[in-house]
């Protein structure tokens, strides 16, 4: 490859990745392809960078664009407003993470386009039922006018051949860039080995609510839960289970670099309940595994997939097990879960950015030739 190709990634709510998996890949891969032949240019709806509002991160261009108050019109905001930008300063690809509505139109435009799935969103509860068949039926469109389509999950991959015959690469997630900095978990009033963790978005999908009323169930633990993550869907979620949760259960604002490693590493043992199907592997479920954290997953394919035959699994949905295995490990002084270090080298060997750069490189040149 000679030329300088020129990618614009649309559609998430941008980086630094402060919201969910799509952010972090799209910032994991965006700094690792500027430093190489590319021009990249996210289109973010938060451009600070360290306190102050900045065009560049890492070598990544930063585009801000106008972010709409209305949870479901966001996303639909965001690509139209991408849009009519990239109309006078044309990329060679536009690679679209997550559902978009806009495909059929960049490609009447003369773009070319990858998008990129986000598991099998339209089952999330998250959505109302009007909300789901409108993202079932945009991934339906876009996948099949697209140039290429991505995949998190290879049961997401099957699904797709299955159903709608479309093909693509998997991609994986690797772990972000982290630094060795030691930090004080006393500053967050936190100790080594005191509390469960849960880690992600509060949305309904992923069974936080059936992890809040276990706790809020359970009298005098040894040991609370703490759930750090926000909303991403306009705080109603968020407000109910800050609502219902007990003194059993505290709440904490998502922390970024050595703050954040610290409070997976250190953690009694991390809890994944997803009650579904609907998002593919997480990328905080990949770092858990590298920080060498204690997990207990929901069996759901996502988990399976990531995990193999090293996870400690329970039942999707099964309330009374968890519940029942909570109460028991609460009673341990230290986790004995078998088979951290082959969990750990499995998953080095498996999410590798390296592996994941050399796939994009390969779409990008495949269709900058056509």
């Amino acid at each position: 490859m000679n030329e300088i190709l020129k990618i614009s990634f649309v559609g998430t709510k941008g980086i630094p990745a402060r919201f969910g998996g799509l952010e972090v890949l799209v910032e994991e891969i965006s700094k690792r392809l500027a430093v190489k032949k590319y021009r990249i240019r996210v289109y973010t709806e938060n451009n600070t960078v360290s306190g102050k509002p900045s065009s560049s991160f890492f070598g990544v261009n930063l585009v801000k664009i106008p972010s709409l108050n209305i949870p479901f019109l966001q996303k639909i905001g965001r690509e139209v407003f991408t849009l009519l930008k990239e109309l006078t300063n044309k990329a060679d690809v536009i690679h679209i993470h997550g559902y978009s509505f806009l495909v059929p139109i960049w490609k009447l435009l003369g773009f070319k386009v990858i998008l990129s799935t986000d598991g099998l969103e339209w089952k999330r509860k998250s959505y109302g039922r009007f909300g789901r068949k409108v993202v079932y039926l945009s991934y339906k469109i876009s996948s099949l006018f697209a140039d290429i389509c991505t995949f998190d999950a290879r049961f997401v991959k099957s699904y797709y051949k299955t159903r709608w015959n479309i093909s693509g690469p998997f991609i994986t997630y690797g772990i972000k860039d982290y630094d060795d900095k030691k930090f004080d978990l006393g500053t967050l009033g936190l100790k080594k080995n005191n509390y469960f963790l849960f880690v992600g978005r509060l949305v309904p999908e992923k069974g936080i609510g059936n992890l809040v009323q276990i706790f809020n169930g359970i009298k005098n633990p040894n040991r609370k839960l703490v759930i750090l993550g926000k909303d991403p869907l306009g705080g109603k979620y968020e407000r109910y289970l800050k609502r219902i949760a007990s003194k059993n259960v505290r709440f904490m604002e998502p922390v970024f670099g050595s703050a954040y490693k610290s409070i997976v590493k250190n953690c009694y043992i991390q809890i994944r309940p997803s009650i579904d199907n609907s998002e593919g592997i997480n990328p905080s479920l990949i770092e858990a595994i590298y920080f060498g954290a204690p997990l207990l997953v929901s069996d759901v394919p996502q988990n399976q997939e990531a995990l193999g035959q090293y996870g400690y699994y329970f039942k999707a949905n099964d309330y009374e097990t968890l519940k029942n295995t909570i109460e028991e490990i609460d009673q341990n002084e230290k986790i004995e879960q078998p088979r951290v270090h082959e969990l750990a080298l499995f998953a080095k060997k498996r999410y590798n950015w390296d592996k994941t750069i050399e796939i994009h490189e390969k779409m990008y040149e495949h269709l900058s030739s056509l």
